[in-house]
């Protein structure tokens, strides 16, 4: 099936905005693709926090979402809400579980873990990594036949943090094409403090870490006092 640049950004922009409701990771999208970009992608610091927001522009139409990331080496969390409940998902490759937790029912069901913590096979997005954002705008390079390129083109400033601005282009064989900016942190191992994907149908979307901080309470990463495990009585 012939695919073009505006078949991928717009299933891309739509994961991104759906990790932040149902816990996606931008990656899946990407996963298996190979990078063909010359210059390496960013990082991430061991360890930090940040309120995520993300944005998706399609038609006249603007769908926002909010969730609260953190991650301490293998350790992560994601909070977010679902239908008005707030739910959080842990994953702690040093104990080989995961849990979820519904906090309008108090309780928590936990699953066991296998292998070593992948984030997006465990549930919890790392989704802003440059490397996550740049595989998902290169997501059918090349065995789809899109080119990819990708450039520095700017030094910028964002919340007090000096990042390298890059620039991808992908284009399809229709002449079709998509584009993404990545704000990478120098400070914080390249980690993307801002995101724009762009479809050539106008569609947009947007990411901003917010509130980030390098420390995240160790607590951050235990069960909340007071839940249940799910069938327990309380």
């Amino acid at each position: 099936m012939k695919r073009t640049a505006a078949g991928a950004i717009g299933l891309a922009v739509a994961c991104t905005v759906a990790a932040g409701v149902a816990g996606w990771r931008l990656g899946w999208f990407a996963r298996g693709t190979t990078m063909s970009v010359a210059s390496p992608a960013g990082s991430e610091p061991v360890a930090w926090s940040a309120t995520v927001e993300r944005s998706f522009e399609s038609n006249g139409t603007t769908t926002t979402a909010v969730s609260r990331f953190a991650r301490d080496g293998d350790r992560m969390r994601l909070e977010w809400d679902e239908g008005g409940r707030r739910m959080v998902l842990l994953v702690r490759p040093d104990l080989g579980v995961r849990w979820l937790v519904d906090f309008e029912k108090g309780a928590y069901t936990e699953t066991p873990l296998t292998g070593p913590a992948n984030p997006g096979q465990d549930g919890v997005e790392a989704p802003l990594t440059a490397t996550e954002i740049e595989r998902t705008v290169e997501a059918g390079a090349p065995a789809d036949a899109f080119a990819a390129r990708r450039e520095r083109i700017d030094d910028d400033t964002v919340d007090g943090h000096r990042c390298a601005v890059y620039r991808s282009r992908l284009e399809a064989l229709d002449g079709t094409t998509a584009e993404s900016t990545v704000w990478e942190a120098v400070d914080l191992g390249g980690l993307a403090l801002r995101s724009e994907i762009r479809g050539s149908s106008g569609t947009v979307a947007r990411t901003v870490l917010r509130d980030l901080s390098r420390n995240p309470p160790p607590d951050t990463f235990e069960l909340p006092p007071g839940v249940r495990k799910s069938g327990q009585t309380p």
